[in-house]
């Protein structure tokens, strides 16, 4: 089997590299990145390509052709902030799905952002049973990896509590937020390119994740505060009622049963409180916005 993963040196893709060669060891591995985020490396002592089999450089609004030939799997991990890169966010993801399926590409993936309700009737209208359509819906991303955002809700919580000792919770305290672990995230990629998932329809659009996962933005801040010494939490009107899920995974579970999340939040705020303590973050040679998505694609309009 052969794998194109686009967009696989930010913060989903080194761990659906890795994910994906534990799972298909004998696959071959095909990267297709820009190189934006590639500085943003975290504790680890080997890059993380070092499970492709090749490491390709190049714009997802400009991949050639040549590149989808016998390949039999396309993950589309190319995004940007739909606000600031339209065409990179929606009309490049057409493109390359429409590329793929010309090219005999059998299966097409392809995680769901904001905004891209325009990509998932296009996808759909080109799902068949030569060319299955997999879209994934996940909550916020979580948890470390090889390449690390801090912009992220709880990351950035994480963050806060370690430099500032303060968590702030900007907007509405009491918003409900959907989130799942970075490398459970992987695990349902990997499972939307297996042979289970190729036998189901051609055009799957399905929300991943867990119930329990579902917090206000309030309780998300004092549980880093309740696990890290010495932090408070900065914020007004909270709530202590639960949330109800804006998610349903009733059909993840049901179709992907032995791909569910593993990765409680307590665990995942340990992990990240570990591992930033291990990268220096709070030294003067820690630059936290190395790990942020707008610095890292801020110049991407003129690659």
């Amino acid at each position: 089997m052969r794998i194109l993963i686009t967009g696989n040196m930010g913060y989903v893709g080194p761990g659906l590299v890795a994910q994906l060669r534990r799972t298909y060891p004998d696959a071959e591995l095909i990267g297709y990145d820009t190189g934006a985020f590639a500085h943003a490396l975290t504790n680890s002592d080997f890059l993380p390509e070092r499970h492709l089999n090749i490491q390709h450089f190049g714009d997802v609004r400009n991949i050639s052709e040549s590149l989808l030939e016998g390949v039999n799997v396309v993950i589309n991990l190319a995004k940007a902030e739909p606000d600031t890169f339209p065409e990179i966010s929606a009309l490049s993801t057409i493109r390359l799905a429409e590329m793929a399926k010309a090219a005999g590409v059998q299966s097409f993936v392809d995680p769901y952002g904001p905004g891209e309700i325009e990509v998932a009737s296009a996808l759909e209208a080109l799902a068949d049973e030569q060319f299955k359509v997999t879209i994934l819906q996940f909550g916020t991303a979580c948890g470390m990896t090889d390449r690390l955002r801090l912009d992220l809700m709880l990351n950035a919580f994480v963050k806060q509590a370690i430099t500032e000792g303060q968590i702030y919770v900007s907007g509405d305290a009491n918003d409900c937020v959907s989130l799942i672990h970075v490398k459970d995230l992987a695990r349902v990629i990997s499972w939307a390119v297996s042979a289970e998932r190729l036998d189901q329809d051609a055009f799957l659009h399905m929300q991943a994740g867990a119930a329990d996962w579902t917090y206000r933005r309030s309780e998300l801040a004092y549980a880093v505060a309740v696990l890290i010494p010495g932090s408070l939490v900065i914020c007004s009107d909270a709530n202590p009622g639960k949330c109800i899920p804006a998610f349903s995974f009733e059909q993840f579970q049901k179709l992907a049963p032995a791909h569910q999340p593993r990765y409680t939040l307590q665990q995942t705020i340990l992990e990240l409180y570990a591992g930033l303590l291990e990268m220096g973050i709070g030294h003067d040679a820690f630059d936290p916005a190395v790990f942020s998505r707008n610095r890292s694609t801020e110049n991407l309009e003129q690659v």
